[in-house]
């Protein structure tokens, strides 16, 4: 059964200029986020796109020395560093209270450009255009929902996951930097989004199922449609990413295990391979597309916050990098 509910809200466009977004990156300014590219350079390779939520922040890091396989203290030294709360542009979002516990951060590239895209718990939802230096979209959602993830689409829209309300909305982003109009899609304790190019779905993780939804609307009046439904292995699921080499598979994370999805076969897998990557309360996954190297984040009970941690797992070839006066929810490559 489709759980699945429309709804058009209109409100007025709020326009961001690229002067107001390098007031709002307090540490480093706008232009090292520009910089890290392109894809396949070596300094590209060690950078990681730290969540940090004892800064309440966005942060870039160059991890050096990739095949160091000792545990060792990681040069926080940032290279860029994102909060919204100095940006006048982002005021009407009540940044003090929607940027509470930033909850994801990931790249984005597309035909439009390169964005990054970082959520909060609080409620706050955007994506930032790193080619052109602006906010591409942004919206404020209810705190008690828990935004947990975003995704950008091929037509522009962007994918925002709640876990407590339980829903996925599929925002009409590509209309304007303040675009309100969704249609929404029921799913318990929906943590992740993700987009599969190989199979033109958008897949969503929550608690006990992953979703297969097909975009079936157009880019001013998106819908959604779900085409598979699958249960996972084991409860709490929290985190996808895409398998580089196999565009149609994902990691995913549970409260028990890390699983590889194969959406060809719908089957899940534990993770076994490569050795140290399956483990329990994993809070994100994700892997290098050049060198194929995993990074990990999960709880280590040395931080105020209970659900985050000090530490960045390295996996094939294995190390930890120690994060000290951090509180680290997810950890990214930025390629």
């Amino acid at each position: 059964m489709v759980n699945q509910e429309s709804r058009a809200v209109n409100r007025p466009k709020t326009g961001l200029t690229r002067r107001s977004l390098l007031q709002a990156s307090a540490l480093a300014g706008f232009a090292p986020l520009l910089a890290a590219s392109p894809a396949h350079s070596k300094a590209s390779q060690g950078t990681l796109l730290l969540c940090d939520q004892r800064s309440q922040s966005v942060i870039l890091v160059e991890s050096q020395t990739l095949l160091s396989t000792r545990g060792r203290s990681l040069n926080l030294s940032k290279l860029w560093g994102w909060t919204p709360s100095s940006d006048r542009g982002l005021a009407d979002l009540s940044p003090a209270r929607s940027w509470v516990n930033v909850s994801d951060a990931k790249q984005a590239v597309t035909s439009r450009g390169a964005f990054l895209l970082a959520s909060a718990s609080g409620g706050m939802a955007v994506a930032i255009d790193r080619t052109r230096g602006s906010t591409y979209w942004a919206q404020a959602l209810p705190r008690a929902d828990n935004v947990h993830s975003l995704e950008m689409l091929p037509d522009g829209n962007i994918a925002v996951s709640a876990s407590t309300a339980g829903y996925i909305r599929l925002y009409a982003a590509s209309q304007g930097v303040r675009a309100n109009r969704y249609v929404q899609h029921r799913l318990a304790g929906a943590h992740a989004v993700s987009w599969s190019e190989s199979r033109s779905l958008l897949w969503a993780l929550g608690a006990s199922e992953l979703h297969g939804l097909e975009l079936t609307g157009t880019a001013s009046r998106p819908a959604l449609t779900l085409r598979y439904r699958y249960t996972l292995p084991a409860t709490g699921g929290h985190d996808l990413a895409p398998v580089p080499g196999s565009p149609g598979d994902r990691w995913l994370s549970t409260s028990r295990n890390v699983y590889r999805f194969s959406s060809a076969a719908g089957t899940f897998v534990r993770a076994t391979q490569p050795p140290g990557l399956d483990s329990s309360g994993v809070k994100s996954i994700s892997q290098h597309p050049v060198t194929g190297q995993i990074i990990t984040v999960r709880p280590d009970g040395q931080t105020s916050c209970e659900w985050c941690s000090s530490q960045v797992r390295f996996i094939n070839p294995n190390r930890y990098d120690s994060l000290p006066s951090t509180s680290i929810y997810k950890a990214r490559w930025w390629v």
